[in-house]
């Protein structure tokens, strides 16, 4: 079943596509869709997680030197050595 959100082709009986998440719907069914708590919480975690990766992207972009490094790891709570 190809995915409407991303276009993903997914295995005729998945529900929900293996690529983004989202309910997969057989062609010409309705896409009025209840959010549940499993799709409100995997929408709010994919929003979060963007939201830190395009500030760490920002962060990175400042980088100058080892100690800004390991300063910006410090203020989000990780060492450089996970980076």
């Amino acid at each position: 079943m190809i995915c409407q959100n991303c276009g993903f082709e997914n295995e005729a009986v998945a529900k929900f596509c293996k690529n983004c998440g989202k309910l997969l719907t057989p062609e010409g069914a309705s896409q009025n869709v209840e959010p549940t708590p499993a799709n409100i919480t995997m929408q709010g975690a994919k929003e979060k997680i963007n939201e830190q990766f395009t500030n760490v992207k920002q962060e990175i972009a400042g980088v100058k030197s080892v100690s800004d490094a390991n300063s910006i790891a410090s203020s989000l709570g990780i060492s450089v050595s996970q980076i």
